[in-house]
């Protein structure tokens, strides 16, 4: 099995998992009552920053005592105009919660969050959107 398959059918057991513990219907709820995140507003030239924790090619990127709080707002004081969250917990070592982070500190920063993940079901879209992504 390649490396995309395996990710692929391990994205799909995670989906898996998390439909068993909330129903597609209670999520879409759920994501509908989410607050309205700020508008990609794009200019001339504009960066897209991300907070990623590893990388399967680099591994590690981020040590211990990395502080996702201060990075996310560095980002939005040197003017990225999103942010893109790792949130692929296997090769990555994302999580949802960090986009519920990153949603809830940028937010008054006017600076709409986005996953970034090995989507392979909708669900994962209403997930990301619940969780406060634009």
């Amino acid at each position: 099995m390649t490396f995309l398959e395996r990710m692929a059918v391990a994205s799909r057991e995670r989906v898996q998992r998390a439909r068993a513990a909330e129903s597609d219907s209670k999520l879409a709820r759920r994501a509908q009552r989410t607050a309205r995140p700020p508008a990609l507003t794009l200019h001339e030239f504009d960066v897209i920053a991300e907070l990623k924790l590893r990388s399967p090619a680099a591994g590690g990127l981020a040590n211990a005592d990395f502080d996702k709080g201060a990075q996310l707002r560095a980002y939005a004081q040197g003017g990225a105009a999103a942010v893109s969250v790792l949130t692929e917990p296997t090769q990555f070592k994302g999580e949802l919660a960090h986009l519920v982070d990153a949603a809830a500190l940028l937010a008054p920063e006017n600076r709409p969050v986005m996953r970034k993940d090995f989507v392979t079901d909708p669900y994962q879209v209403l997930e990301a959107r619940a969780a406060g992504a634009g």
